[in-house]
């Protein structure tokens, strides 16, 4: 028997069966995702490409992904402009710290101050990882002081 969307629609909706195909009903879009890809999942999520490929073999769908690949979509941050106190705080970090010694103390503040300004949950990447997530912090923190110049 297949299963249609009014089937699922008809379950309890604190069934583990809805909760599952509920959750593969989102299409979860990262940053620095090609446009080619984005294409791809809405057309294969809808039924479109496997209309297509039952009428013809090759549609370019390929190449086309390929070349739309290219061009990458960026999610938007939202930020909100700092008070004094924390511009101040900002402007102290700035001028004391680098990448490479960055304090636990410093580690916290930054990632306090990105959550606060950008209304996100607090999060601190771990220091054993890659630091690329801390630095993209302090980028986005960056935008929003420099703003004030």
């Amino acid at each position: 028997m297949i299963k249609d969307e009014a089937y699922y629609n008809s379950l309890d909706k604190r069934s583990k069966e809805y909760r599952e195909w509920k959750a593969k009903q989102i299409i979860v879009i990262k940053e620095d995702v090609g446009v080619g890809d984005v294409i791809d999942k809405i057309t294969t999520f809808t039924g479109i490409k496997q209309a297509i490929k039952s009428v013809t073999d090759d549609c370019g769908c390929d190449s086309r992904k390929d070349a739309l690949n290219k061009l990458k979509l960026k999610r938007g941050i939202k930020a909100r402009c700092f008070t004094e106190e924390e511009y101040n705080n900002y402007k102290e970090f700035r001028s004391t710290g680098t990448l490479k010694v960055l304090s636990n103390e410093q580690t916290n503040f930054v990632c306090r101050l990105y959550a606060d300004v950008t209304g996100r949950p607090f999060w601190r990447p771990c220091g054993t990882c890659s630091p690329k997530p801390l630095i993209n912090i302090i980028d986005a923190l960056d935008v929003v002081y420099e703003a004030y110049e």
